[in-house]
């Protein structure tokens, strides 16, 4: 979790400079480069305390996220490297070589451009403007607002773009990583495997702690299980107000032999929420919700969601600042289900077809509440210097439910969890959807 910003314009933001130093409280880095003025804030996990920007032969790079495989092909003192690494080898097609989740600014002065993307479902933030002789790019939309951009736009998932600087053209690359439609598996084992190995890789091995929101719903009970099993020791937080409180006292029961904490509430009082309304309106960058990125209308500090997010970091942080990972359940509704409750309308498929490229990529694989909530956590989050983590969003995750036979797709409400946590005696709700799916409802 970091914050970046570039800009060629003379008026160089600086109002909003908090938002970005909430997201990397660890280190404020700030470089000119030649009529650029870039800006990195720093929120030290993976490798050695890394500053940026980074320069390194003709590259400088601004980078938030993390970067999974950063071991795979030597030594690198932090995973930005990696990022390098792969640009120098591979040119544009590096992003394919990177498993994480991540936003990335990056110059290259020997092919004099300008390249910065997302991962492929956007989980990071990264807006940006192009006006005439003028490119600005930010975590945070506010920031652009600040330095004068009138024209800003949100990057979109898994899209390159590149600004020749000789031209000042700015060119997109789209559908980056392509996935593979073909479904042609009649088990569940492998997505098991890619499960366990995306917990595996974003919550072992970390010093800091974890902080998972659990409800008594498929998702959050899959990362908690697939935790337990793995050993990982995790905190917890659940409000009881609207959940099957049997299951999940069942759960917290279970997560008690590997969590450091459970913390658990009832619903929140209208004064809990004002003091979380307030505090979104103070510290956190402004999130709408909508269908795509260019009709997201519907202002997101109304959401009950918000304040119960607010809610939850606000006391887990104060109680232990060594809480730092957000291990968050998003992506199983937009990726899995075929029932769709949200705002915008059920744009997911009723039923997965035998030929999935007649439906794919429905409106919530990448956008609508995809992208949507993805701000939220990210907004929220970023504030309080908690990093978001997004199992249920990796790519060989995410690859391995669009292998599956239509029939196993469609067995059960999220068929894969559903089937995780019945193999692994986990507790979970069956029956129809419509009658457990609430959310993590405050």
């Amino acid at each position: 979790m970091c914050g970046v910003y570039l800009t060629n314009k003379t008026n160089v933001s600086t109002n909003y400079d908090y938002l970005l130093r909430s997201r990397g409280p660890d280190y404020f880095g700030s470089k000119k480069f030649g009529n650029f003025f870039l800006k990195h804030t720093l929120l030290s996990m993976t490798g050695e305390f890394t500053k940026q920007p980074i320069v390194k032969n003709h590259i400088t790079l601004l980078f938030n996220g993390e970067i999974y495989n950063y071991k795979e092909s030597g030594v690198h003192k932090s995973d930005a490297y990696k990022i390098i690494e792969c640009y120098e080898e591979f040119g544009l097609e590096f992003l394919n070589q990177l498993d994480g989740e991540f936003a990335i600014i990056l110059i290259d002065e020997i092919n004099n451009q300008i390249i910065f993307s997302t991962d492929i479902f956007g989980t990071k933030p990264l807006y940006y403007s192009f006006e005439g002789e003028n490119i600005s790019v930010a975590s945070y939309r506010e920031l652009l607002l600040d330095t004068g951009c009138q024209n800003i736009f949100k990057c979109k998932p898994n899209t390159l773009y590149i600004l020749k600087l000789n031209e000042m053209k700015l060119d997109e690359i789209t559908n980056i990583f392509k996935f593979d439609l073909n479904q042609k598996k009649n088990h569940f084992d492998d997505w098991n495997d890619a499960f366990i190995d995306s917990l595996n890789k974003r919550f072992s091995n970390t010093k800091f702690e974890i902080i998972l929101p659990l409800s008594s719903g498929h998702d959050s009970g899959a990362i908690s299980c697939g935790l337990n099993l793995l050993n990982i020791a995790h905190n917890t937080f659940s409000y009881y107000g609207n959940e099957d409180s049997d299951i999940l006292n069942k759960r917290i029961e279970i997560t008690k032999k590997s969590t450091t904490k459970n913390y658990k509430k009832e619903n929140l009082g209208l004064n809990e929420k004002l003091v979380a309304e307030k505090y979104l309106l103070k510290n956190c960058s402004q999130f709408f919700y909508g269908p795509d990125l260019n009709s997201e209308n519907i202002n997101g500090f109304k959401d009950p969601g918000a304040y119960g997010l607010v809610h939850l970091l606000n006391l887990v942080k104060s109680k232990n600042e060594n809480i730092r990972i957000l291990a968050s359940g998003q992506g199983g509704d937009e990726i899995m289900t075929n029932i769709q409750t949200y705002t915008f309308g059920n744009s997911n498929p009723k039923k997965f077809p035998r030929n999935l490229s007649k439906v794919f990529p429905w409106q919530n694989f990448f956008y609508g509440s995809q992208s949507s909530y993805l701000s939220k956590e990210e907004s929220i989050s970023g504030s309080f210097g908690i990093e978001g983590r997004y199992p249920l969003l990796d790519k060989k995750v995410v690859q391995e439910f669009l292998w599956l036979y239509p029939k196993l797709k469609n067995r059960s409400f999220k068929s894969p969890l559903s089937n995780f946590m019945e193999e692994n005696s986990y507790p979970y709700l069956v029956g129809k959807p419509e009658k457990f799916k609430r959310g993590f409802n405050v």
